[in-house]
């Protein structure tokens, strides 16, 4: 198995953190975050995709617990500011958690002093404007050579979302992102 560079972990993990603090300064906790839901776009930079278990800040936050915690660091080649990271984010006790202050907006601000993240300039990632350690070399808008084979050989498969939800949802707390259904029902 090929290990992912320190410093593309760092910006990756950085550029991950941003999405998920504008998620919850609109009161929106996305709670399917995994890999699959998270996107490298062409320019280099991270997007994150699949709102479909989102929910409001207010409703009961779920944590995963016993994910490698005594074994973090045993495993995988990581540097120790890394494991400190991952054991603060994995924390079961939110006021110990990296990322969770008195706040939203302290806990971003432990977040970007954590030493994991120093080589970090926040307020240029913020606007996409610090160069992502990878650009993918794209041919044109089908290239999908990055894809995993697993799923580009799958037929494609529509699934709709229940009209009744989403006329629940305020769609304006999505203006702004690439696609939102808004945007559906306008055009």
């Amino acid at each position: 198995m090929r290990k992912i560079p320190d410093n593309f972990a760092c910006f990756y993990a950085a550029e991950i953190s941003v999405a998920l603090y504008f998620l919850h300064t609109q009161g929106i906790i996305h709670r399917d975050l995994k890999l699959r839901n998270v996107f490298l776009s062409a320019d280099g930079h991270i997007k994150v995709s699949d709102y479909g278990l989102s929910k409001e800040l207010e409703e009961e936050v779920m944590f995963c617990q016993g994910i490698v915690e005594q074994k973090l660091g045993q495993h995988f080649d990581l540097p120790p500011s890394a494991v400190a990271a991952l054991h603060r984010f994995l924390c079961s006790d939110p006021k110990k958690r990296l990322g969770c202050g008195e706040d939203i907006h302290e806990g971003y601000r432990q977040l970007q002093k954590h030493q994991f993240f120093k080589e970090i300039d926040w307020k240029l990632l913020e606007k996409c404007e610090m160069t992502p350690p990878f650009k993918p070399k794209i041919k044109n808008s089908r290239d999908i050579r990055y894809f995993n084979p697993k799923y580009t050989k799958q037929p494609p498969r529509l699934t709709m979302d229940n009209p009744a939800t989403i006329a629940q949802i305020n769609q304006n707390d999505f203006r702004g992102f690439e696609f939102t259904e808004l945007e559906q029902m306008e055009s």
